[in-house]
């Protein structure tokens, strides 16, 4: 028996669509939609795949992100836009003047011009600013001046992108040294009912609002230094089908649920009697089910009795 050794099948958004079509039976052999056609199908397509982020559940959209503090703040945006979030990190191999734009590190690996830097400076704050150019292995400069002094070993991270606007936040971590202790999370009517909500000490609780462009991350108490770091598992929101050639977002294994959602979703349009839309709806819940059934962490859960 010859097998491919293949293991990457995909179907761009134009041929899913098409899937879907035959579905409902539309378009024969050969059959070439319309532009509008096409446009119609893919609104749906994303509208569709937007509402199934409620679900919540996908393993491969859930994300580690790292959020850098800054003392005394208790809010942070999460988003393209917003705080920065998710990096590598190096140290200062050298002592760095204020006012200095060039920083010897311990190494440069995977720093590249244009990403975002943070050096800790001496007086306990971030110092946010680009990479204009990695000289060499140990070697970077920035493009704004550090406002004071960072000393040798003080921490300088950096990374490509800010994170999606996170859908929720599920796990959260506050990060000192090699040590992690777990924030507790609460509901907007407990984070709004506490008291000073100013006085800065070691952040223990977090409410997380997701709002529209970025979301809101809110720490109790609001921390009194930049030592240690904030990790934490959110669901990030999925990728749009912007052009034709554009591939799911998704494993293989739910390109079923999407085809059989999308030829529901659009079936009205094109008059499917409901007997058939029935029958279809039926197909896309099996598919969507086994989806989901699959994408499932595999671990054990305990249960014993409370004896008290």
């Amino acid at each position: 028996m010859t097998t491919s050794a293949s293991t990457n099948f995909s179907l761009n958004r134009d041929a899913l669509i098409k899937s879907s079509l035959r579905l409902i039976n539309v378009g024969t052999e050969g059959y070439t939609p319309s532009a509008a056609e096409m446009q119609n199908a893919s609104d749906a397509l994303n509208m569709l795949l937007k509402a199934w982020q409620a679900d919540g559940l996908q393993l491969w959209a859930q994300k580690r992100a790292t959020l850098f503090l800054a003392n005394g703040t208790a809010s942070y945006n999460l988003g393209t836009s917003g705080t920065h979030a998710t990096s590598s990190y190096t140290e200062t191999a050298i002592k760095v003047a204020a006012s200095g734009t060039t920083i010897d590190v311990d190494s440069t690996s995977g720093m590249a011009a244009s990403d975002y830097i943070g050096i800790v400076l001496d007086d306990d704050t971030l110092h946010w600013t680009t990479v204009s150019s990695v000289t060499d292995s140990d070697t970077v400069v920035i493009a704004t001046a550090l406002p004071s002094a960072a000393a040798v070993d003080n921490k300088v991270y950096f990374y490509t992108t800010k994170i999606y606007r996170p859908l929720r936040i599920t796990e959260m971590v506050r990060r000192s040294g090699k040590n992690d202790i777990t924030l507790n999370r609460i509901s907007r009517d407990e984070y709004f009912a506490l008291g000073d909500k100013t006085t800065s000490g070691t952040p223990n609780q977090y409410y997380y609002d997701p709002q529209l462009d970025s979301g809101v991350l809110y720490l109790y108490q609001p921390p009194s230094d930049v030592d240690s770091t904030i990790e934490f598992i959110y669901h990030r929101p999925f990728e749009d089908f912007d052009t034709a050639t554009d591939t799911p977002d998704f494993p293989q294994e739910w390109y079923h649920a999407v085809r059989f959602g999308l030829a529901v979703t659009i079936a009205p349009e094109y008059g499917v009697p409901l007997k058939v839309r029935a029958d279809l709806k039926m197909d896309a819940m099996y598919y969507k089910r086994e989806a989901l059934n699959f994408d499932r962490e595999d671990s054990h859960i305990y249960i014993q009795p409370d004896l008290r």
